[in-house]
């Protein structure tokens, strides 16, 4: 009797998550390889310019995290989980990143 509750029980998960973890999974790696298309293509446009390899690492570091995000939070919004809360999170994060920026630079330019 307790197989048949395991069996029942798993069963049960497998109708009701299944679907949403393939199409999580469907949509992270149609998602991931959309955006090494997209790097892919972005480099050989930089590399004929005449920026220097520093700035073109952090660029490339900053658009990879960023498109990577957009990825995930694409992925987990089509199985139905709200993303706005995260979404917010991540733009108080930038907001705060970038002012911290601003006022070591204003302070670093008094100096």
């Amino acid at each position: 009797m307790g197989d048949f509750d395991f069996i029942s029980a798993l069963n049960s998960f497998n109708e009701k998550y299944l679907p949403k973890i393939l199409i999580f999974l469907l949509v992270f790696v149609v998602g991931s390889l959309i955006v090494k298309l997209l790097l892919k293509l972005i480099r050989k446009i930089i590399d004929k310019s005449k920026i220097e390899r520093t700035v073109i690492t952090f660029f490339f570091s900053i658009l990879k995290i960023v498109l990577y995000l957009i990825v995930v939070m694409t992925a987990l919004s089509t199985i139905g989980v709200n993303v706005s809360s995260i979404i917010t999170t991540f733009a108080a994060a930038a907001i705060t990143a970038g002012l911290e920026f601003g006022i070591f630079t204003i302070l670093l330019s008094k100096v």
